[in-house]
């Protein structure tokens, strides 16, 4: 069976998530990277930049030629957009005793049920192991709110197919929280200053009843038919809600006047999830207001 091996050092870390996206790939076992360190870029995400004397721990996967899971993976990690490069670097890779279809774990209950009756075989040095990394976006940064979440649950992974807490503890934890507060248990009132903040959202819904609901913008404000006006429309099958703010922008900012127009626009994300275990999704309105000059 031709292909790569591929070492995942982020969320990819997470075999329910790493299932999602490469539903053909096999858990190969864990890997250590050395001279590198890991971080989070300015980009908010998870990157590794050549620093003599670190290392890297991550998990390693087997990404099938015969399958398009190595596209998939491209499309994800943004390559086209000069996100991420690919590189092949050489590491420590530590072979499961039995390597499994990582679909296959998630089914049996995930990585720590797995992980107990796991054992690993002794280290040995490969060569060409596929990473994506960004040469680009080097800066640190801090990491977006939504990301937080998909690492923590890497990081659960991680730790149950033995990669060293202390890793997580030493490194990633200078980075990443153990959680962060939905919006929902801020005060009211409180903004957030962050298109990426908002990271748990309880939406409620009654069937045929146009936009009677309720729901909390990036501002952390929570709107509904009665407070706000707001409109419903569908777009590729998915139901969209552009909602109006008469004072501020997605980052917080007062909206400025356009009296050439006489109107103001801007963008305002709304998320809506339908249970604690569903992604969470973004939507990015154009919205208009009239202003008052």
């Amino acid at each position: 069976m031709t292909g790569c091996l591929y070492f995942a050092y982020g969320s990819n870390l997470s075999l329910t998530q790493m299932a999602k996206r490469c539903p053909a790939s096999f858990f190969h076992g864990r890997a250590v990277l050395p001279d590198y360190k890991w971080q989070i870029n300015q980009r908010g995400f998870a990157n590794i930049i050549p620093s003599p004397g670190n290392c890297v721990h991550g998990l390693v996967y087997w990404l099938s030629s015969s399958s398009d899971d190595e596209a998939r993976l491209d499309r994800s990690e943004g390559v086209h957009r000069g996100c991420y490069s690919k590189v092949s670097l050489p590491m420590i890779v530590y072979p499961a005793s039995d390597e499994m279809r990582t679909r296959r774990i998630v089914d049996r209950g995930g990585a720590v049920a797995v992980g107990n009756s796991r054992r690993e075989k002794s280290g040995r040095m490969e060569n060409n192991v596929l990473v994506y990394m960004s040469e680009t976006y080097v800066q640190r940064g801090e990491p977006r709110e939504e990301y937080i979440r998909r690492i923590n649950a890497g990081i659960e992974d991680g730790v149950a197919m033995d990669i060293p807490k202390a890793f997580f503890e030493n490194v990633v934890r200078e980075y990443i929280p153990e959680r962060s507060v939905p919006v929902s248990l801020l005060p009211q009132g409180s903004r957030v200053r962050s298109r990426s903040a908002v990271v748990e959202i309880r939406a409620r819904e009654k069937e045929g009843r146009d936009g009677d609901e309720e729901y909390y913008s990036s501002d952390g404000y929570r709107y509904n038919s009665s407070t706000q006006p707001s409109r419903r429309s569908k777009s590729g099958g998915r139901w969209r809600d552009e909602v109006e703010d008469p004072q501020y922008d997605y980052q917080g900012r007062p909206l400025s006047t356009q009296r050439n127009n006489n109107y103001s626009s801007y963008y305002a994300p709304v998320i809506r999830t339908v249970s604690p275990d569903d992604d969470v999704e973004w939507y990015l309105k154009r919205s208009r207001r009239r202003s008052v000059l």
